[in-house]
C-alpha cells in the first residue's frame, strides 16, 4: 500500500540525524576550503578586532580546520554520526533506532481494514515528524490499540 503523503507543518523540524549529516557536510566542506585555498583559513578564523570587517568568522570559525586538528575533526564527526540516531530516537519518544515510536508494537493484523489505514497512516506520520506532532486525539487513538502477541 502506497504511503500517503505528509502534510508538513510550520516551522519543519528535522530529525537529529539530518542535522548531523548537514553538520557533517558543513564541516568537511569547510575543511577541504581550508585545505585547498590559500588564505582561506585567514578569512574563516575568528579574530576579535577584525569582527566589525569579518562578521560571519563567528560562525565560520567552527568549521575551519586544519593541521592536527584534522584528528579532532575526525573524532567530532565520527561522534556526530554514532550519536546523532540515538539522540533523534530519543527525541521521537524512545526505541533504540530513529523513526521508532512507542506505537510500533501495535498488531496491525489484529485490526479490521479500515481502522488498519488509519492507524498506517499515524503511524507514519508518527516515525517522519515525531509524535508530538500527532494531535492529542491521534495519540489517544493510537494508544487504545492492541499490541502483539508474542
Amino acid at each position: 500500500m502506497a504511503t500517503p503523503p505528509l502534510r508538513r507543518s510550520w516551522p519543519v523540524t528535522l530529525p537529529a540525524v539530518h542535522w548531523a549529516g548537514l553538520l557533517w557536510l558543513v564541516t568537511l566542506a569547510g575543511f577541504i576550503v581550508v585545505a585547498t585555498l590559500p588564505g582561506a583559513l585567514d578569512q574563516l578564523a575568528f579574530t576579535p578586532s577584525a569582527m566589525t570587517l569579518r562578521p560571519w568568522t563567528v560562525l565560520s570559525y567552527l568549521f575551519a580546520h586544519t593541521g592536527p586538528l584534522s584528528l579532532s575533526l575526525a573524532l567530532d564527526l565520527a561522534a556526530l554520526l554514532l550519536l546523532a540516531p540515538r539522540s533523534s530516537a530519543a527525541r521521537a519518544g524512545g526505541g533504540s533506532s530513529a523513526g521508532s515510536t512507542p506505537w510500533d508494537v501495535i498488531d496491525l493484523d489484529a485490526l479490521h481494514e479500515t481502522n488498519r489505514e488509519g492507524v498506517e497512516v499515524l503511524l507514519h506520520r508518527a516515525r517522519e515528524l515525531g509524535p508530538t506532532h500527532l494531535r492529542p486525539a491521534d495519540r489517544e487513538l493510537l494508544d487504545r490499540r492492541p499490541p502483539r502477541r508474542n
